[in-house]
């Protein structure tokens, strides 16, 4: 057992109750903590796992090439000027 354990067993042995429950609630603190961090650890090594998955199946594609966008804003400037 550890010793934050022991200590707050000694305080319920001899009755002193603000020093159990403080030392109770520290110790559940720490449980829940470590508990919460376990999990989050747990659900972003799903996360990332599932998404190099994902990432492995993706073909590599072209991207087209910006030249028509810039044509047409180009044609679009153009026609603004005109009017």
């Amino acid at each position: 057992m550890s010793d934050a354990i022991l200590n707050m067993i000694n305080q319920a042995k001899t009755e002193n109750a603000l020093d159990f429950e403080n030392s109770f609630k520290n110790i559940m603190l720490d449980r829940i903590t470590d508990a919460i961090n376990n999990k989050k650890i747990e659900v972003a090594q799903s996360i990332f796992k599932d998404s190099a998955e994902d990432t492995e199946e993706v073909e590599d594609v072209e991207q087209p090439e910006d030249n028509a966008t810039e044509e047409n804003t180009e044609e679009e400037e153009s026609n603004g000027e005109e009017s």
